[in-house]
């Protein structure tokens, strides 16, 4: 719902202020509840992304707020990319059948794979899409499938596997028209699928999807990034809060004195009792009550007197807060430099970002490692893509086994190593091939 994501900041005098919050946390606990609703006639139902359906829109929201998770998100796309597609025959020689490098060509490849990086990333899964000529014996177009707009189809309950996916612009509440359904090659061995589908059962069919999905344990069908801890931990809260007090403090001179924190079923059961539907309405209505609390807490008439907060039962069986209301003390580090610093370092850790690396730390008694410290920190974390890059190239070896390519051709998404200024260069490729090839030549020399 619009207006959900405001960051509100209530002036109690001349001095002080107050920030209110939503709980990011709260994103994800109606995970384990929602049930699949009918959206294709033939079809068995979708399988709702979040409790509305737009987990994705929301957490795209947080992200591009929150500068340090944004540029974290840039830089793990960028060091996953590394040097970009690579296609060579298997000693090394460059591919030079123009068939197959028109094909690249027409394809975009360099494109597809950025675009597959961002949502892999993103959300932990990718799609791809392929297409066949009118005969079925080759694939002509590969095309990216932004997982945005894809929602997964309930699994088969005799088999267990996904079938189709859904895609459609989600926040327009598609009808029937709107949604296109493509089938879903089977997970583990698409290749083998599309040539049983092709081949031995006659298909019609001449588009299908491919999905690579990080593994996560119990997560079927949406997958469960790793960084989202810092969402449920409330690292990113307390980032966003620092923020805007800090804002306030510089612009208008304001300190902050209270922080209150707003879980989203206050808003629904305020909602519903004043029976307020429409989201103007209740967006003004949010604006009241936060005036409200803040009047509470700050006025002279309300001193001494007690505020009966209610709470709600998750899914998880815990009793959840509807508002919680923390007092800054000025005294104690109330300029929130410290806990920024720290939120920084949190959201990093969580997304598998040094902040020597991508600077979330600055200042003079900062990020003081060396150029050596840093190229190995940065060679390190593209190493560590590796599975990553393995998942990703899983659609080309798809159009070279069906299109029937040379066998000897080998893909890669070689990482770029940074050396040192004496080697002539500031960087190097490296793929798998040629790092195999130089741990054998420094093997033997070992040996010898």
């Amino acid at each position: 719902m619009k207006g959900d994501n405001i960051m509100p900041f209530e002036i109690i005098n001349d001095k002080y202020g107050v920030v209110f919050s939503e709980n990011t946390a709260d994103l994800f606990e109606e995970e384990s509840s929602v049930e699949p609703y009918n959206v294709v006639r033939g079809k068995r139902g979708c399988v709702p992304w979040g409790e509305d359906n737009l987990k994705p829109v929301s957490i795209l929201e947080k992200i591009r707020k929150n500068e340090v998770m944004n540029s974290n998100m840039q830089f793990n796309i960028q060091t996953g990319y590394g040097d970009g597609f690579e296609m060579k025959h298997r000693d090394g020689s460059e591919v030079d059948n123009e068939e197959i490098l028109d094909w690249i060509d027409d394809n975009n490849i360099n494109l597809f794979y950025l675009e597959q990086w961002t949502d892999l990333k993103h959300f932990y899964f990718s799609v791809a899409e392929i297409i066949l000529n009118g005969e079925g014996s080759k694939i002509v177009e590969l095309n990216h499938l932004e997982n945005y707009y894809i929602r997964f189809e309930e699994a088969n309950p005799k088999t267990g596997k996904l079938e189709n996916v859904f895609y459609a612009n989600w926040e327009n509440d598609p009808s029937q028209n709107d949604i296109t359904t493509i089938p879903l090659l089977d997970q583990r061995n698409p290749l083998k699928d599309l040539k049983k589908r092709i081949k031995e059962d006659k298909s019609r069919e001449r588009k299908f999807a491919i999905l690579m999905k990080v593994p996560i344990p119990g997560k079927k069908y949406y997958p469960y990034p790793y960084y989202f801890a810092s969402f449920r931990s409330g690292w990113y809260d307390v980032s966003a809060m620092t923020a805007t007090a800090k804002k306030m403090a510089m612009q208008y001179g304001i300190k902050v004195r209270f922080m209150v924190r707003i879980h989203p079923e206050y808003w629904k059961k305020l909602f519903e009792e004043e029976n307020i539907t429409d989201p103007d309405a209740q967006i003004k209505r949010k604006k009241e009550e936060y005036v409200n609390i803040k009047n509470f807490l700050t006025s002279y008439e309300n001193e001494g007197k007690t505020w009966f907060n209610g709470y709600y039962i998750n899914p998880d069986g815990k009793e959840v807060p509807y508002v919680q209301i923390e007092k800054v003390d000025y005294d104690k580090g109330g300029d929130f430099n410290q806990d920024a610093e720290e939120a920084s370092n949190m959201i990093c850790y969580a997304q598998g970002v040094h902040p020597s690396l991508i600077g979330a730390t600055p200042g003079k008694s900062k990020g003081s490692f060396s150029g050596t410290d840093k190229r190995e920190l940065f060679t390190m974390k593209q190493s560590m893509e590796r599975p990553f890059k393995d998942l990703l190239l899983t659609p080309m070896k798809v159009v070279k086994g069906f299109n029937e390519w040379p066998k000897d051709i080998k893909f890669d998404l070689p990482m770029i190593l940074l050396t040192t200024l004496d080697q002539g260069t500031d960087a190097q490729k490296v793929n798998r091939q040629n790092q195999e090839l130089k741990n054998q030549v420094e093997n033997a020399s070992n040996n010898n």
